[in-house]
């Protein structure tokens, strides 16, 4: 399941220690809203911690990682940007892909 950041909690790279998947997204996005029930069943089945960080909440995460369009996906080791995807065609096997190819770096 994926976790809720807001109002600061992703300013600061506690969250994100090791690696972390993160979803930022807002209320309004309705691509973001329409990939969510696809993101909790990847998160729920995943082994990598995964996030969500509404960027209307307050947190200006989504300033420093350079997010322009929503939704966009992080894969972050420490809180380094290790891979990104943008939108939601396909997002499932998206993230998949991008772990896969991503997290050989850790091994």
């Amino acid at each position: 399941m994926a976790t809720y950041l807001g109002g600061g909690d992703g300013e600061e790279d506690g969250p994100f220690v090791g690696i972390a998947l993160v979803k930022f997204t807002a209320p309004w996005c309705g691509p973001c809203r329409a990939v969510q029930p696809a993101y909790e069943a990847f998160a729920a089945s995943c082994a990598v911690r995964c996030f969500v960080l509404d960027v209307d909440d307050g947190d200006r995460a989504f300033e420093r990682y350079g997010v322009e369009r929503l939704p966009t996906f992080l894969l972050l080791s420490d809180g380094q940007e290790v891979g990104r995807r943008e939108g939601s065609a396909g997002a499932a096997a998206a993230l998949a892909a991008l772990l896969e190819e991503k997290l050989s770096f850790e091994e």
